[in-house]
């Protein structure tokens, strides 16, 4: 459920101001040591919050299995390290297994964890426990020896894909962790990826093991639009689908399909390429002029396929004279060697785009097929291409969240992230979902200069205190009358033999039905003063026997329809999702049939029950709804009834 924990909110807030009271004693030294004021490197006031929330969840409510979602760019790191120097000192868990979705969020994790940097870095480990820091040394999975070298590091760091069960690699991990490691913790980093089926069962197969389990997201909106960390159900066709299954979209596109030509063939794609170095130009301008040149920001391109990615390098470095310093980064080419590192190994494409941004990085672009997405983390990205479409609100985000952090610490300058795109591509959803400022009609040569830099920030200074009004604390207990909502009835009653209810539902089969009328007149009155009143020619007879002339066909379908939007009201009276009303609409139907169509289909039956059973249906909807819960009985007892 998302925010699950806003009904725990105000006992949360007494919690922290009567001094974390009801945990864990050495929690409380944990805490108090992390959050010390004099500290050289504290975490951010939102990790701080993460991390107490997390405390307040585990040792007050009880709760082992997580979600915190935060946002792109907030450091979920350091929260991740916060909570296992926790869990290490204060719970005596020892083994912490961190799963990524792919490469690029290991590495970024490996860089924090390897040498325990981040654990140094913010001191995490209270005095008196500093020690412990030599439990948690690192093990990536796949990088030394065999499984074993889990036993002998406290965390281990692993793809997903390095536990799935299809390979004996997959198995051999999985069945290593269930066998020999006890006292474990498992971190789901990047954890809207979990609906894929895979995904879901080896974290059931590792619940069985863990002590406590932390998801972390900065993407609690799911690719339909709707927020959760699961699979959905689609509200209209009753369809159950997973994230991932969006994939579909780009795959289809990669066999072939030219959706986006027109902003990637040659003369377009040059266009906006024209554009896009313009605008990281100026990008340069301002990291010179506001940032004192303390970062290099650079251009990011982000393409729907390889073929795409290998053009628009080509347009970078021949066109725009960038030969070696444009980086590609596909799935093709991520383990390409492009170059030496320092301790003279080689360096690898997925690497190389770890240190892009940095002043030693000959690179000034990087393009990349959705390979840098989450878990990419370069401030220095300063100007964002997209020569592809986004039909994803995930994928669209994730990959915008790219320039969206600040290269300037500790100081209110604005930064802005220039995103080029094409009105093709129509991208406008996107656009007001991360609350962009939108320019149109942008020629290559033209300049922003510093008009798209919001305005500073106000700082908040007290002028005049004794305008300060105190509020003071409530005296007393206010006495608050609840007695009209207990004297309310819940009228609502359950019904397990919900089919013997309706079975006695009757209907009057003579109906009064007005198939002629005949007008003798039309009184006009005029609205103004005068009010005159005119007397006109009636119009010729009107009759409905013209719409009597409709075959069984016509009228199958009409109540077909008519019961399907039945059922959909019903249900939403009852407050059920529209997903039953594929069931909802068999009920009725078997009611109609029993009632009118002497148990025969709809296909059997005469023009006149047709009719009848379309007169009737207000009435067979005011029956269903007439009993307070009898909506409910039919789709909770549908095996019963």
């Amino acid at each position: 459920m998302f925010n699950a924990f806003r009904q725990y909110e105000k006992e949360y807030i007494d919690w922290i101001q009567g001094g974390y009271p009801e945990t864990n004693i050495f929690t409380q030294d944990f805490i108090a040591n992390l959050l010390e004021q004099d500290r050289k490197n504290r975490l951010w006031k939102h990790q701080e919050e993460a991390f107490l929330r997390t405390v307040y969840s585990y040792e007050i409510l009880g709760r082992k299995n997580l979600l915190l979602n935060i946002v792109t760019g907030g450091g979920k790191t350091a929260i991740i390290a916060a909570v296992i120097a926790w869990l290490r000192s204060c719970h005596n868990i020892q083994s912490f297994l961190i799963m990524v979705p792919n490469l690029i969020v290991r590495d970024r994790l490996e860089t924090d964890f390897k040498d325990k940097s981040v654990f140094r870095r913010f001191k995490l480990f209270p005095p008196g426990q500093e020690h412990l820091i030599n439990t948690v040394d690192l093990h990536t999975l796949g990088e030394r020896g065999g499984p074993q070298g889990m036993l002998e590091s406290g965390i281990i760091l692993g793809n997903i894909q390095q536990f799935y069960q299809h390979h004996i690699t997959g198995q051999r991990n999985l069945a290593y962790i269930k066998r020999y490691i006890d006292n474990l913790a498992i971190f789901n980093d990047e954890a809207h990826n979990t609906p894929a089926d895979e995904y879901t069962n080896i974290l059931a197969h590792l619940s069985e093991k863990a002590k406590f389990r932390l998801d972390t997201t900065a993407t609690p909106d799911r690719a339909d639009g709707h927020r959760s960390s699961r699979g959905y159900t689609n509200t209209d066709s009753g369809e159950k689908r997973t994230i991932d299954e969006m994939d579909e979209e780009f795959e289809k596109i990669e066999r072939g399909l030219t959706a986006t030509q027109w902003v990637t063939d040659y003369d377009p794609m040059k266009k906006q390429i024209a554009v896009a170095l313009n605008r990281l130009e100026e990008q340069r301008r301002r990291a010179k002029a506001v940032g004192e040149n303390k970062y290099k920001p650079i251009l990011f391109v982000v393409a729907i396929c390889i073929k795409d990615a290998e053009r628009a390098v080509k347009v970078l470095e021949d066109d725009f004279d960038l030969k070696g310093k444009v980086l590609l980064v596909t799935e093709d080419s991520a383990d390409t060697v492009v170059g030496k590192k320092a301790n003279g190994q080689p360096l690898t494409a997925r690497e190389a785009a770890k240190e892009i941004g940095s002043f030693n990085s000959p690179y000034e672009a990087v393009v990349s097929v959705l390979m840098l997405r989450e878990g990419w983390d370069v401030p220095e990205v300063s100007a964002i291409l997209l020569l592809r479409k986004f039909s994803s609100p995930v994928y669209g985000q994730q990959v915008i969240g790219r320039g969206l952090r600040r290269n300037l610490r500790g100081t209110d300058e604005p930064e802005i992230c220039a995103v080029i795109d094409h009105p093709k591509l129509k991208h406008d959803w996107l656009w007001e979902l991360v609350r962009a400022k939108v320019r149109s009609d942008v020629g290559q040569a033209e300049l922003f200069g510093d008009e798209d830099l919001p305005p500073k920030r106000k700082p908040q200074i007290l002028i005049r205190p004794e305008n300060l009004i105190d509020i003071p604390n409530p005296e007393g207990e206010e006495d608050v009358d609840l007695s009209d909502i207990e004297a309310m009835e819940d009228t609502t009653t359950d019904y397990p033999n919900w089919k013997g209810v309706i079975a006695g539902f009757s209907y009057d089969r003579s109906e009064i039905e007005i198939t002629r009328v005949n007008l003798s007149g039309i009184k006009g009155i005029a609205l103004d003063e005068t009010r005159r009143i005119e007397i006109h020619t009636p119009p010729e007879v009107t009759s409905s026997e013209g719409s009597d002339e409709e075959d069984n066909g016509n009228l199958i379908e009409k109540l077909k329809w008519n019961v399907l939007d039945m059922g959909i009201a019903l249900l939403y009276e009852a407050g059920i999702g529209s997903h039953e009303r594929g069931y909802m609409y068999n009920v009725i139907m078997d009611h109609i049939r029993d009632k009118m169509f002497n148990g025969e289909s709809a296909g059997f039956a005469s023009k006149e029950d047709l009719k009848l059973a379309l007169l009737k249906l207000p009435e067979i909807s005011r029956n269903f709804s007439s009993l307070p819960g009898l909506v409910e009985s039919i789709v909770r007892y549908r095996d019963v009834g």
